[in-house]
């Protein structure tokens, strides 16, 4: 619709709602790993859903609209998701997460520059160390690591290239060749 012309969160978002849930279905083909690998996925989508109500507000979307966008359920229970897109402003969303993610330096920037940046790759740093704490504690099958990372980095590079060859204008002929198909 004319109300999002130009705003990519509605993409983004069906495309991580799509991507996570393949792949907290793709975890239970893994018994006896699962409850690891989807806690480590289920922290990434919670980095995703804050990411989204961060940009949702700064670009002023409705409660409805950001509902809409948030992906597959995290770690973060609902009510507390629930109150982030309920809140007024960014400053009460990043207040929600300020302390469970460490963001105290990375808010002082945001409010110094206005750039939801800082934000996010805190928040992408907190769930980095805190998968690292998880596979350090849990003996996980390196072919099941590999193969999540692999995997994620094929999708993210595939999205990649068709992002650039829309912007490109390059023919679907020409895309397809450059795909990574799994």
């Amino acid at each position: 619709s004319a109300k999002y012309e130009g705003n990519i969160t509605p993409l983004l978002a069906a495309l991580d709602d799509y991507y996570y849930k393949k792949m907290q279905h793709m975890a239970k083909q893994f018994p006896g790993e699962e409850r690891v690998m989807l806690k480590m996925l289920k922290s990434v989508i919670d980095a995703k859903n804050i990411s989204v109500i961060l940009r949702s507000k700064k670009e002023n979307l409705g409660n409805a609209n950001i509902l809409r966008f948030i992906t597959a359920e995290g770690n973060i229970n609902k009510d507390k998701m629930r109150i982030a897109v309920r809140a007024k402003n960014i400053d009460e969303v990043l207040k929600l997460f300020e302390k469970h993610f460490g963001l105290s330096e990375a808010i002082q920037t945001y409010q110094k520059t206005g750039s939801l940046i800082p934000i996010e790759v805190e928040i992408e740093k907190s769930i980095a160390k805190r998968g690292l704490h998880v596979l350090r504690r849990n003996v996980l099958s390196i072919s099941a690591i590999v193969g999540f990372l692999l995997l994620k980095e094929e999708e993210v590079n595939n999205i990649r290239k068709i992002i650039r060859a829309k912007e490109f204008n390059l023919p679907a002929d020409k895309l397809r060749e450059m795909l990574v198909i799994v």
